[in-house]
């Protein structure tokens, strides 16, 4: 019994299937990027919340957050 070869195209759609995710890369799409508090009495506590979302196709990881 002998194999059949297998074609070039499933080789080739094979190769291309496992280096896909080399090219996925994470994307950061912030709507608001800066906010600007009002003027407050010193000693308030202020709090804004921000969305972020990845828009790219992979996993984003956020490993450090500094605030300005």
């Amino acid at each position: 019994m002998s194999m059949k070869p297998v074609p070039f195209f499933y080789i080739f759609m094979l190769v291309c299937l496992t280096a896909l995710p080399l090219w996925a890369k994470p994307f950061l799409h912030a709507p608001e990027r800066v906010y600007t508090f009002d003027t407050l009495p010193e000693g308030s506590i202020l709090t804004h919340r921000f969305t972020l979302h990845n828009t790219g196709d992979s996993e984003l990881r956020i490993l450090r957050v500094n605030p300005g």
